[in-house]
């Protein structure tokens, strides 16, 4: 699995901030799938445009040079509502990964580190939500796998029917099942701040 971490891009140096933003710029989804998050530019902008959201840049490590960015996401503190989720939580919105990088483990790898930036970023939240269209197989597989369980609530989306997905901070799990402890998302796996 590549070793994968998450940087804010509100702590991105000013130096490096030029090069980033054309690096992301270049990411692109599937097209099938820009019906579920958007690319990774509209993500990016989003967060631009609403800085209660703390947009980060998933980056993959190489060894021929600095980390490569592969993809992006955003943390948004209370902003699933209380109907989908009654306490204080962390919605996990726009999560994209470049085309070229999918299959990889990398979703996963992000997603874990995703919920651990969250206890970080929102301490008193007990819960990470998302939203997941249905027919994003794929994602709901990461989601899956990185601890997410579904609580069985469906919204009707922008694009269709979404499935609610929460994974408790306590690691206490949602819906009887398990959600894990945070943790590394796989050896040599970091969250960056």
């Amino acid at each position: 699995m590549p070793n994968v971490r998450i940087r804010l891009l509100e702590d991105v140096p000013p130096s490096e901030a030029g090069r980033l933003a054309s690096q992301l710029a270049a990411l692109d989804v599937l097209p099938e799938q820009r019906d579920f998050s958007g690319s990774p530019a509209s993500v990016v902008k989003r967060g631009v445009d609403d800085p209660t959201r703390r947009t980060f840049v998933i980056l993959v490590e190489r060894t021929d040079g600095p980390p490569e960015p592969v993809g992006v996401g955003a943390l948004h503190p209370d902003a699933a509502g209380r109907s989908v989720y009654p306490g204080p939580h962390v919605l996990l919105r726009g999560l994209s990964i470049d085309a070229r990088h999918q299959g990889r483990g990398i979703g996963t790898a992000a997603v874990t580190l995703a919920v651990e930036l969250a206890a970080r970023v929102a301490p008193d939240a007990r819960a990470v939500v998302l939203r997941v269209h249905r027919r994003n197989a794929a994602a709901r597989r990461a989601y899956a796998r990185a601890g997410f369980a579904a609580t069985g609530q469906s919204i009707d989306g922008p694009t269709g029917v979404e499935e609610v997905m929460v994974r408790r901070l306590d690691g206490r799990g949602t819906a009887g099942q398990g959600a894990g402890v945070l943790g590394r998302s796989g050896a040599g796996s970091q969250a960056a701040r």
